[in-house]
């Protein structure tokens, strides 16, 4: 149920007040994505409350109905849910990452305890054999036979239950390569082992490495996913990411971060635009997200005209989605 006046106190009420610092142009956008955003929460309300589930009193939100505030916190506009479990990601096609455990500056390589060193392997569980057996039983048909990436999927997810993700990282790996080798270079059935292993390298704070991944299954992603709600979420997870690693620092181009993450959030509200038509409730999330991300490109207006960047390539984005 969508919950009128948490829009009006949270994400509407202080990203229209902290892009007013912004230039003309990108001011005008998010005023155009704040009435897109009203439109759609008063219709949603609308909905809810001629099927009975919310009063018919209840308050609806306007762009009138904003109020200027001077401080934005920042905070409250990252709170993503991090998602359901992972064969519930697995069967929708995104893997839901747990922002908790990422920390808030780029993470230097953690250092080794010479404890673990010494520590005695980890015993199979019982699953991990099980998946050991069959692929054992698998490869005697072939190296490549067609069920073995999903195997070793299985293989891999059930290393990770023993938090032994460097083991479940090579696990992936090799079933990446088996699907590509079967299916082609951005055969779909990658899809769940890349996002399996991205959840390994986070567990273990290679972040740099979960980075690249995610930039390849994002490639998968777009040759391998036709129109539906299913390639919707795939954006929105994308999108998310390049958010998580511009908090981190990842890289040396954070202002690409950000164009990124706007350019995913609106081909999320046009997909979802394209099947469910403008008014559906579902284009709220994205819509926050590009509001979020031109509040972080406003932040960048003194950082580009200091370094020599622009922004004449969010000015060209912008223009697509008009």
């Amino acid at each position: 149920m969508i919950d009128s006046g948490n829009l009006k106190q949270g994400y509407v009420e202080v990203t229209a007040a902290s892009l007013m610092r912004s230039t003309t142009y990108t001011k005008s956008c998010a005023i155009g994505l704040l009435s897109l955003l009203a439109m759609v929460s008063t219709h949603a309300l609308a909905q809810e409350s001629a099927s009975g589930e919310i009063p018919p009193d209840r308050e609806t939100v306007t762009v009138e109905d904003v109020e200027v505030v001077d401080v934005l916190d920042v905070d409250e506009l990252n709170s993503d849910n991090a998602g359901d479990s992972i064969d519930a990601a697995n069967e929708r096609g995104t893997m839901p990452v747990d922002e908790s455990a990422l920390p808030s500056s780029a993470a230097t390589a953690p250092e080794l305890d010479n404890s673990e060193l010494d520590a005695p392997p980890v015993a199979d569980s019982a699953d991990v054999a099980a998946f050991r057996q069959a692929i054992d039983r698998t490869e005697a048909q072939g190296a490549y036979a067609e069920t073995l990436s999903e195997q070793l999927l299985g293989l891999g997810l059930a290393l990770q239950q023993q938090d032994r993700h460097a083991e479940a990282i090579e696990v992936f790996k090799r079933g990446v390569h088996v699907a590509r080798i079967n299916n082609g270079l951005y055969a779909g059935e990658q899809i769940p082992l890349l996002q399996s292993e991205i959840v390994s390298h986070i567990a273990t704070e290679n972040y740099l490495e979960a980075d690249e991944r995610q930039a390849y299954l994002y490639r998968v992603q777009q040759r391998s996913m036709t129109l539906g709600e299913e390639r919707t979420m795939a954006l929105m997870q994308q999108a998310r990411w390049q958010r998580q690693a511009y908090d981190m620092g990842l890289g040396e181009q954070s202002f690409a971060r950000l164009l990124n993450m706007w350019d995913l959030y609106r081909l999320a509200v046009t997909d979802i635009s394209e099947r469910e038509g403008e008014s559906s409730p579902k284009l709220l999330k994205p819509l926050e997200g590009m509001l979020r991300s031109q509040y972080l490109i406003a932040g960048f207006s003194q950082q580009t005209s200091d370094s020599g960047l622009n922004t004449s390539d969010l000015t060209a984005r912008q223009d697509q989605s008009r």
